[in-house]
């Protein structure tokens, strides 16, 4: 995930700086939609993990 951000990121702050060009508030709300996005994806990543660790390493006799 994080390899791809940085693939990424000379792609993002040229459309930003683009945007940035034309339309100050279009900048800014591409900006914070992509960080929410990753944001987003960042925190499902680390729920997932957390229940994969949660259940390989619980000692409860259910597996969950």
């Amino acid at each position: 995930m994080e390899k791809s951000y940085f693939e990424r990121q000379a792609a993002v702050e040229a459309e930003a700086l683009e945007l940035l060009k034309k339309d100050q508030a279009a900048a800014k709300k591409y900006l914070t939609d992509l960080t929410r996005e990753r944001m987003e994806g960042l925190v499902k990543l680390y729920q997932d993990l957390r229940l994969r660790l949660i259940t390989k390493y619980t000692n409860n006799k259910l597996g969950i």
